[in-house]
């Protein structure tokens, strides 16, 4: 495994490496991860608030604007992030999904975390 320092790299043994050896070592993992999934049409923002229940028991799903086509994996993912555990979402979360994502969900939060950290 490496870890990453200010200006360089090094394997976990200790052997200096580069950040651009290490990028392309993340590249692919995540291609490993990410790789075979089709593409579904996905909400992309799945979180409690948007969700409305109409007096006929009918649900109504709000908020569709970062809806598009992305991989099978993507809308669990985001929907297990935006978990806070402020209320029971992180319960209902688990539920609503079919199939668990688990290690494509621990590359997702690697990504967006990297992500944020750039901004």
């Amino acid at each position: 495994m490496w870890r990453c320092y200010d200006k360089a790299c090094v394997y976990g043994d200790g052997r200096p490496g580069t950040r651009d050896r290490f990028s392309a070592w993340v590249r692919a993992q995540y291609h490993a991860a990410f790789k075979g999934h089709r593409s579904v049409f996905t909400h992309a923002d799945l979180a409690d608030c948007n969700f409305m229940f109409r007096e006929d028991g009918s649900v109504v799903i709000t908020d569709w604007e970062h809806a598009g086509w992305y991989p099978s994996f993507y809308e669990y993912c985001t929907a297990s992030t935006v978990v806070g555990h402020l209320n029971d979402w992180d319960e209902w979360v688990y539920d609503i999904f079919e199939k668990n994502y688990a290690a494509e969900l621990g590359w997702f939060r690697i990504h967006s975390l990297t992500i944020q950290g750039q901004q």
